[in-house]
């Protein structure tokens, strides 16, 4: 399918966060590969391998249309110098600072909407690799598709079904079931409606924090299995545990969080197949044995992949709507689903290299769907890494201290 351009026309899931994007609300995510001190890599040895590897492969060159009903273009060929740049920073804040820049800057849809941005960082004498990709083009679980971009490997085969497989289809399944959720699902968003906002939806311009932290899987798995709980189910409990303890008045109308669940389970596509999910969680006990409890309860009470689907079909409906009519009722839709969003993702690469410097680290930031606090963790190898995000206008706190509390939580747990 090298070269093929007749399967990439975007879906309808894809089209999802199209609606979505615009310079207030830029909808990209983005991963931070930190490498290891050594000698630096040149930006023209990256510029050159990015170049040639972004040739093999259709999906590099697209360019997203102004409207879903219009076929995308695509670039004739990418050039290095756009789609790689280098700066310099001179510690992890000046390295956060700039990611909190690059998360709140729109990608052009003139051009393959994804970049990259080698970074220099003084203090460690060690460089990251910045990684940013519109949420059109690929979703979290599909994205070492993109990171084959720079990894070392003797081909991008490795990651072929990344690219070349078929972008996620998704059939319109209209039932009743799903003509009753948007409204079931608009009446438990009313305290959030009824709570007014800072900002209107879309703003007009466009400014995120971010914070980041990573700690030993085995720790996670442990306290984990003390709350008799998994994994995620612990890690969902933790952040909302920590959105209480920073915002004060959470507690008066309970925390709605929003989980993002795939419907490939092989994980095998590319594009996007993931949908969004809701559930509310009212005060709990004060132990986090409690509070994964309650988690696990609302969770099966849903069946998250179940709803996320009921949800999407409902709107499939819009494409037949003009444009302008499309992008106003999806921000509708959106604007005040939840305060928490909380993404769980698997790692799928072994351990890897760029120009044979070992990435340490793999950090990721995901796009906010509205103005809530967007916590995205990543489970590789041996590492729990998470990464956190917000609007500074809308969050009461800073989300260095939210993270922070997270971090204390996940590692102690009261």
């Amino acid at each position: 399918m090298t070269g093929d351009r007749a399967g990439l026309r975007l879906t309808e899931l894809d089209c999802v966060h199209l609606r979505l994007d615009s310079a207030g609300h830029p909808m990209h995510w983005m991963l931070a590969l930190r490498l290891e001190p050594g000698a630096p890599i040149t930006v023209d040895r990256l510029r050159a391998r990015v170049t040639a590897r972004a040739g093999a492969h259709a999906l590099y060159r697209l360019c997203l249309p102004e409207r879903p009903r219009r076929r995308p273009a695509f670039a004739a060929a990418v050039d290095p110098a756009v789609r790689v740049r280098h700066t310099a920073v001179p510690d992890h804040s000046g390295l956060l600072q700039l990611i909190e820049q690059r998360m709140a800057t729109a990608l052009p849809r003139g051009v393959p909407p994804w970049d990259i941005t080698l970074v220099d960082e003084a203090d460690r004498g060690g460089q990251t690799v910045l990684l940013r990709v519109h949420h059109c083009l690929s979703d979290g679980l599909a994205a070492p598709g993109f990171a084959a971009l720079v990894v070392d490997t003797a081909t991008a085969h490795d990651y072929d079904r990344f690219v070349t497989a078929q972008r996620f289809p998704f059939e319109r399944a209209l039932t009743w079931r799903t003509c009753t959720e948007v409204p079931r699902q608009y009446r438990a968003t009313r305290p959030l409606r009824r709570a007014g906002r800072v900002l209107p939806f879309p703003p007009a311009d466009c400014a995120r924090q971010v914070a980041e932290f990573s700690i030993p899987i085995r720790s996670l798995r442990r306290h984990a299995t003390d709350t008799l709980g998994s994994s995620t189910e612990y890690l969902l409990a933790a952040a909302a545990a920590a959105y209480r303890q920073m915002i004060p008045g959470t507690d008066r109308d309970g925390l709605r969080v929003m989980v993002p669940v795939t419907l490939d389970a092989a994980a095998r596509h590319t594009g996007n197949a993931t949908v969004s999910a809701f559930f509310a969680v009212d005060p709990p006990g004060p132990r986090m044995t409690d509070q994964v409890r309650m988690v696990r309860e609302r969770l099966t009470a849903i069946d998250p992949v179940d709803q996320g689907r009921a949800l999407a079909s409902a709107g499939v409906d819009l494409q037949y709507l003009p444009w302008r009519a499309q992008t106003r009722l999806m921000a509708r839709m959106v604007r005040d689903t939840c305060r928490l969003s909380v993404s769980v993702t698997p790692g799928f690469a072994m351990r890897r290299t760029v120009f044979g410097h070992s990435v340490d680290a793999t950090v990721p930031f995901s796009p906010l769907m509205a103005d809530e606090l967007m916590v995205t963790a990543l489970i590789l190898r041996d590492r729990l890494t998470v990464g956190v995000v917000a609007d500074p206008r809308v969050l009461p706190c800073a989300v260095g201290d939210f993270a922070e509390t997270l971090r204390a939580l996940v590692l102690s747990p009261g």
